[in-house]
């Protein structure tokens, strides 16, 4: 009961809205200019904001400027202390480029090697199978071979006739060579083969010596300086009974018609000068 009496009593002090808007006019039309009813100053609104914001632009395009600059000093600072880095240390961490791959080239000794064990294989087929002369020829080896019955009884070695670093190939029984093989161009070359009436044989100072004979009036010496897989004729003696019988000796340095006369002790002693010797037998069975 006492709550409701007392807001009758308030309600009867209070103003209705048109009573409110008679007290703000009157109040406000007599305060001064640019006050508000408390007698404050105070400025538009819609300037205050205009303002206010332009001034947040400036000091966010300031913030932004200090930030940027600050940005880019580290940024510049951090550049050029990895740049020092990689001067310093560009020498010890760089990569050693890898070689080219190269092509390895064949070992020429083994090369040369494996030529002459196929050659000398071919001997002892020929021994073991009991070629002919026909078959031999056939096959590019000497006829002579055909007088063997056993593979023991030939030898293969290898001698560096002309000292030009690659050795030849000698098949021989000790005393006559069968054939000679040279090496050159990537395969084996056959210098000669020695047949029954033309048998080769080799000095002390790796020299040829070729005696060839049409019978017992016809002999012809014919001395030889090796050198890459050819024979270079030193000179020749010849003798021939058919042509002179009086005078049959001879002596010439190319072809054997080109021959001039020559006394008996003078040919005997152009043939004492190129002794012959043994070559050192290893047999085409025990040839590595």
């Amino acid at each position: 009961m006492l709550r409701r009496d007392l807001r009758e009593i308030y309600r009867s002090f209070s103003p209705d809205a048109a009573q409110k808007e008679d007290l703000q006019t009157g109040i406000l039309e007599g305060r001064p200019k640019g006050t508000d009813i408390k007698g404050k100053k105070w400025k538009p609104k819609g300037q205050t904001r205009i303002r206010l914001t332009a001034a947040l632009i400036v000091l966010l395009a300031l913030a932004g400027g200090v930030y940027a600059a600050w940005q880019y000093g580290l940024i510049s600072e951090a550049y050029q202390a990895v740049m020092q880095y990689r001067q310093e240390h560009s020498q010890e961490q760089a990569p050693t480029p890898s070689a080219a791959p190269q092509t390895e080239e064949p070992d020429m000794e083994q090369t040369v090697l494996e030529t002459y064990k196929t050659l000398v294989s071919k001997y002892r087929t020929a021994i073991r199978e009991n070629w002919d002369a026909a078959r031999c020829m056939e096959e590019d080896i000497s006829i002579l071979v055909t007088f063997l019955t056993e593979p023991e009884q030939l030898s293969a070695v290898r001698m560096d006739l002309d000292e030009n670093g690659v050795p030849e190939l000698i098949i021989t029984d000790g005393n006559v060579i069968y054939d000679l093989y040279a090496y050159g161009e990537g395969k084996a070359i056959h210098v000669f083969s020695g047949a029954e009436r033309n048998a080769y044989s080799l000095t002390a100072e790796n020299e040829i010596v070729n005696v060839g004979s049409n019978g017992a009036a016809s002999t012809v010496y014919t001395f030889y300086r090796y050198s890459a897989g050819n024979l270079i004729v030193d000179q020749r003696v010849i003798y021939d009974a058919g042509v002179s019988p009086e005078n049959p000796w001879f002596r010439g340095f190319g072809e054997v018609e080109d021959a001039d006369p020559i006394s008996e002790d003078d040919a005997n002693g152009i043939i004492d000068s190129y002794p012959t010797v043994a070559i050192p037998c290893v047999p085409i069975t025990e040839y590595t």
